[in-house]
């Protein structure tokens, strides 16, 4: 089975890493050691946006996020 390594910031989600499971959670493990923080502006006001990630199998996120794909269930 296939899965994604999921980048989230400030809600918005993408794909970062296609893979194994055991192969994604080291990438994972990789993300979360590096500096994941961006900063927004460059005043005063500016403040940090830090990316959290998750890992989820390719078939529920094509279900939830693709939903004109056609989906293999087998």
């Amino acid at each position: 089975m296939r899965f994604y390594l999921i980048e989230n910031m400030m809600g918005f989600e993408r794909p970062v890493e296609e893979g194994t499971l055991s192969g994604l959670e080291s990438k994972k493990q990789e993300y979360e050691r590096k500096p994941n923080s961006k900063k927004v502006g460059s005043r005063s006001d500016a403040f940090l946006i830090e990316a959290t990630y998750y890992i989820v199998s390719k078939q529920d996120w094509d279900i939830h996020n693709c939903p004109l794909i056609p989906v293999d269930l087998s």
